[in-house]
């Protein structure tokens, strides 16, 4: 099944796939086609990103006084590109 994701304006296509790991388990994974994304400074080139709803993460950062989050990058990226966290500093390496 395909559907219109309005904030990523772009059309989804149903993986057959679910996720975990964000607060839930058997999450929906869809693909959007997808040419770039930009994390802060960085560019990156990308054929497809990997989307499910995460409405809940957002709900729980709302009842405790956060800033809602637009996405999450899952660890199998920062696996492959060797990624770093600081945390208190908020940057990603």
């Amino acid at each position: 099944m395909e559907e219109r994701h309005s904030r990523l304006k772009r059309e989804l296509k149903d993986s057959g796939a679910t996720a975990g790991g964000v607060g839930d388990s058997g999450l929906a994974v869809s693909g959007a086609p997808i040419k770039s994304i930009r994390l802060g400074k960085q560019q990156l080139t990308l054929d497809e990103i990997l989307v499910i709803d995460i409405s809940h993460v957002n709900q729980q950062f709302k009842a405790l006084g956060e800033k809602p989050v637009d996405g999450i990058i899952g660890s199998d990226w920062m696996n492959q590109h060797k990624a770093v966290l600081d945390v208190s500093d908020q940057r990603l390496f």
